[in-house]
Order: structure tokens, then C-alpha cells, then sequence
């Protein structure tokens, strides 16, 4: 850890500078985690969950974690999944094997530094970290829909 690292108060220092009301701000604010996901290699499709399967080239990936090594609760993930509905941006679930261990983003730290709600997203990948990750092209169209009707439509959504 470091003082001006992920796990730091630098995000909510920051706020706090920029208005009088930081927690008030803080709390209405949504954090969307945004990074890559894996996708369901056809090679090891037994070391992912059957139930939720990732495909390339099938929408934006809405990460889940039972050990909350990613964001989200149920009303973070209602409003991701409520907003892809309204943009039209189809929407797939990851949630990795109990027995599997997965890595982490930047997602919880900030939502518990902040109180802010918050949710990890994604484009599905194969071969994460290797020196030829592949993704689909569609999701990188489908990452921008959403990322942009993120910015115009969350506007209407009330965070509680």
C-alpha cells in the first residue's frame, strides 16, 4: 500500500477539495470499475462456472465475486443491468468458480473508501495477462455503447 495508490484516501482526499459536501457527493456518485474479463476458452470451458459462461463477441461483461474481490451489490449490479437493457447493449455475467481463485480490480477498494456504489465491467478475453489476448470486435463496439449511454443515462438513475 501506498499513499497515493488504489487502497489510499488520495480519490477521496481529492473530493474533498473540490466541494464542501464531499460525503454528499460521494454518495450519489457510481464507480464503474472498468477493465476486461475472462472469457470462456473453449480449451478450458471446465474451469469455468457452467452457469455463467463468457463469449466472445456477446456483450459487455458484468463481473461477480462471491469473496467481493470485485464491485457491486445488488443495486449496483440492478442499475448495470437496467441501464444495458435501456441502451440496448447486451449484457453477460461472470461469476467465477468458489474453488477458483480469481484477481481483484481497483472496484472494492474505492466503493469502500468512498461509501459510493459501485460495479466491475468488462470486455471478455481470452489468454488475460498473456502475450496474445484476443477479444471480440463486436464487444469493443458493444464497451462503447455502453460506456457512453453510462455517461448520458445515469444521470436519471437514482443512486441510493
Amino acid at each position: 500500500m501506498t499513499s497515493k495508490g488504489a487502497n489510499s484516501s488520495f480519490f477521496s482526499d481529492f473530493v474533498a477539495r473540490l466541494t464542501t459536501d464531499s460525503i454528499a457527493v460521494l454518495r450519489q456518485s457510481f464507480i464503474l470499475s472498468a477493465d476486461m474479463a475472462h472469457g470462456t476458452h473453449p480449451n478450458y470451458a471446465a474451469h469455468h462456472d457452467p452457469n455463467h459462461r463468457i463469449y466472445l463477441n456477446k456483450g459487455v461483461v458484468l463481473k461477480f465475486n462471491q469473496n467481493m474481490r470485485y464491485a457491486g451489490t445488488t443495486d449496483s449490479h440492478a442499475i448495470i443491468e437496467d441501464l444495458a437493457s435501456r441502451i440496448d447493449v447486451p449484457l453477460q455475467v461472470f461469476s467465477s468458480r468458489n474453488e477458483s481463485p480469481c484477481g481483484s480490480t481497483i472496484g472494492p477498494f474505492m466503493s469502500s473508501l468512498t461509501g459510493a456504489e459501485a460495479a466491475d465491467v468488462g470486455v471478455a478475453q481470452f489468454a488475460m495477462h498473456s502475450c496474445r489476448e484476443v477479444c471480440g470486435v463486436l464487444d469493443i463496439l458493444h464497451y462503447h455503447k455502453f460506456m457512453a449511454g453510462f455517461y448520458e443515462q445515469l444521470k436519471h438513475v437514482r443512486i441510493i
